[in-house]
């Protein structure tokens, strides 16, 4: 594997992830990192709208976890003049726009709700609903419409 100087790898989600797996594991009870949330036992958890910062969505976990990914936080102005964000499409390096403001995915642990949630953002909206479709989550598109899958 290959990178051109300069570029940085940015493994934050998934740091906050495990980091709530952890924590979760070492209290014995729910850690929220970052939003990355890591359930033991069984609780309700509020979803955030990425515009609006309220409740979107409840969702029940059960010994899992539930993790969001988008690009509501990380966006900038490019030196072009238009705008750049830090969840790159994978086959070009460039920003992915993909029609979907972010997705938010449950899993097993917090790693893997992490990663499925990149996974999907990526993937957009028709993507996203195939790869959430197993274990559930929430996608939110560019006019701001959630999307329970």
């Amino acid at each position: 594997i290959t990178r051109p100087p300069g570029l940085a790898i940015d493994t934050g989600g998934t740091g906050k992830g495990l980091a709530a797996d952890h924590l979760a594991t070492l209290i014995g009870g729910t850690a929220d990192c970052g939003g990355d949330v890591r359930v033991v036992g069984r609780e309700e958890v509020h979803v955030l709208h990425p515009l609006t910062a309220e409740t979107c969505q409840r969702v029940i976990v059960t010994d899992g976890a539930i993790a969001p990914s988008g690009i509501d936080a990380r966006i900038w102005r490019s030196a072009g003049g238009g705008y750049a964000h830090h969840l790159l499409d994978p086959a070009t390096g460039e920003p992915a726009w993909t029609g979907l403001i972010s997705a938010s995915a449950v899993g097993r642990s917090a790693v893997e709700a992490e990663a499925l949630a990149k996974a999907a953002y990526l993937s957009g909206p028709d993507g996203a609903r195939r790869l959430l479709a197993q274990r559930g989550g929430l996608i939110v598109h560019e006019d701001g419409a959630g999307e329970v899958v």
